[in-house]
């Protein structure tokens, strides 16, 4: 069905995810922490390396992801409560 890993990655979801190396920065589908997040810090690199480019389209998408995750954070807190 699919030929790789990469195959699968980029092609299983209409190209929104990009196949790369595990020692590349790359967003995480799976975690075992949801209160540990390490998409957070992959964002923020990101971020910052697009900042320090003056791209800005990448930097609002980034700053939108950041916001994203925060609000995940918040909420998978308050369900423990």
């Amino acid at each position: 069905m699919y030929l790789n890993a990469s195959d699968f990655c980029e092609n299983v979801w209409d190209h929104s995810w990009k196949y790369t190396d595990d020692n590349q920065p790359c967003m995480k589908i799976w975690f075992d922490d949801p209160s540990q997040n390490p998409n957070k810090i992959v964002a923020q690199y990101y971020l910052d390396k697009s900042c320090s480019h003056n791209n800005f389209s990448q930097s609002i998408f980034l700053i939108l992801t950041l916001l994203a995750l925060s609000i995940n954070n918040i909420l998978f807190n308050m369900s423990k409560n």
